[in-house]
């Protein structure tokens, strides 16, 4: 598998996880529901509700089922769209935010290693400018 191939699969999976956080904390909300209390009707942790609904931990999908079932929503609404998942190289702002300080250290030493021009590109895209060169 090529490098590109890989980050893009990577890229869309920690979107996929992103944005089911996104709609789980969304519908705990709409319930009224503390991560505690969700926590405790699915079994697992206040910990893991925490990570999941930021993106950083991987849901299995009979967890997913009591997630849904415990808030009272079908499964699916939690699940991203295709046209969401389309969307995954779009810049993420969100994301580059919570970057923790080594984070930033490893993106800074990787920004380094590219060319130029597609530093400055990068570039506008933390910045939340425009990508087409404008």
């Amino acid at each position: 598998m090529t490098r590109e191939l890989l980050t893009v699969k990577i890229v869309v999976v920690d979107h996929l996880y992103i944005e089911l956080g996104r709609r789980l904390r969304e519908a705990r909300k709409n319930q009224d529901l503390t991560q505690a209390a969700l926590a405790e009707r699915v079994g697992v942790s206040r910990t893991s509700i925490t990570n999941v609904e930021q993106g950083n931990q991987h849901v299995p999908i009979h967890v997913l089922y009591q997630m849904a079932r415990a808030l009272g929503v079908p499964a699916s609404s939690l699940l991203p769209d295709e046209a969401t998942l389309d969307r995954a190289d779009e810049p993420d702002h969100e994301m580059i935010r919570r970057l923790k300080p080594k984070e930033r250290k490893q993106v800074a030493a990787l920004l380094q290693q590219i060319p130029d021009d597609q530093r400055k590109w990068v570039y506008r895209v933390i910045e939340g400018g425009r990508t087409d060169g404008n």
